[in-house]
């Protein structure tokens, strides 16, 4: 997903979540940006704030399959964290 036409999709109800942050999903030519960088062990699911979301579900088992393949993020042992990435500096 290089380039392409973007869609973005916006959750049910509030846009928002508590901290002001947009509730959307992205997709370049029909693709979800989210599900690929999960799919690809390059992101995780955390921080949800007043669930249900509508894709939470299959976001959880994208990111369960990375995991179990240890791909990208879930290659180095504890990397992942329940606060972040361990060795990654907050500014």
């Amino acid at each position: 997903m290089n380039n392409g036409t973007i869609t973005i999709e916006y959750e049910q109800g509030n846009i928002r979540d508590v901290y002001g942050r947009l509730l959307a999903y992205v997709y370049v030519e029909g693709q979800s940006v989210q599900e690929a960088l999960l799919k690809d062990g390059f992101a995780r699911v955390a921080y949800i704030m007043n669930p249900p979301y509508r894709y939470l579900d299959l976001y959880r088992d994208d990111e369960s399959l990375a995991r179990r393949e240890k791909l990208n993020i879930w290659s180095r042992p504890n990397f992942v964290t329940k606060w972040g990435f361990s060795g990654c500096v907050s500014l």
